[in-house]
């Protein structure tokens, strides 16, 4: 944790980049840059809505020139942010993430030499994660607590019938959430390399439903640990199982032997 002290010392240096940045940063036309960038390194093109007609499946529709300095002050969450503002648009928005996707690191590459505010954005960052304060035990509970407890009503709507948050499994077009997060969960107990009777430690359970798939399908006992009494309680009443038991606990107060742990 750092000293008041230390602190200001943090302050002042960000505040004296933050001014050499303003005095020297380059001049750039955000519109033709991003454009030519996008072109040469993924061949998005990108129409203005009244030229919509001309777009591709996979090109970027504008419906708000904003979107240019959002991309050339904050990267790929300027791009996530414009789209939320509807700045931008695409007849196929997963093909047009997935292009960019696999070009992300030429484009932020080009974007960082080219864009002193994305550069001095990214290093403020990565200086706080160093100063950043520990993840303590109160500091993780207290972290949890607001974040998974406060209702379901939105989980309920995005994270589908197996209320996971973490990443579905996308290996075949056109299925859907609830499919993905099913294959998720069989690819990763295949990798475990289950056999029956054995005792597997699921940190950060979530609500439970990778804990059941485990013990239902491959007849293995499940201890799920998690710090959100929301996500427990969900658990239990969804997830009732004499082979899983799901513990309001952080992993790092956890003992026992276990087989697996995931």
């Amino acid at each position: 944790m750092l000293t008041e002290k230390e602190l200001y010392v943090f302050i002042f240096i960000a505040i004296l980049i933050l001014l050499i940045f303003f005095i020297f940063s380059q001049k750039k036309n955000p519109k033709v840059f991003i454009k030519d960038l996008l072109l040469k390194t993924t061949g998005i093109k990108i129409v203005d809505k009244k030229n919509e007609e001309d777009a591709r499946d996979f090109d970027i529709i504008i419906n708000n020139s904003a979107f240019y300095n959002k991309i050339m002050r904050n990267g790929e969450l300027g791009l996530g942010e414009s789209y939320m503002d509807k700045d931008w648009d695409s007849r196929n928005l997963e093909k047009t993430l997935s292009v960019l996707k696999q070009n992300e690191e030429n484009i932020l590459d080009k974007l960082k030499k080219n864009s002193l505010t994305l550069l001095v954005n990214n290093s403020l960052i990565g200086l706080l994660d160093i100063f950043k304060l520990k993840n303590t035990v109160g500091k993780s509970r207290e972290n949890i607590k607001h974040h998974y407890d406060i209702g379901n009503d939105l989980y309920d709507k995005m994270l589908g019938k197996t209320m996971q948050y973490t990443c579905a499994y996308y290996n075949e077009p056109d299925i859907s959430l609830d499919e993905a997060q099913t294959r998720k969960m069989t690819l990763i107990a295949k990798k475990l390399n289950l056999r029956e009777g054995l005792e597997v430690l699921d940190i950060g359970c979530g609500f439970g439903a990778m804990a059941h798939f485990l013990a239902t399908n491959y007849k293995v006992k499940v201890t799920g640990v998690t710090l959100s009494e929301n996500q427990k309680k969900y658990a239990d009443k969804h997830y009732a199982d004499p082979n899983v038991n799901i513990m309001l606990k952080d992993y790092r107060n956890v003992k026992g032997k276990f087989d697996r742990i995931y």
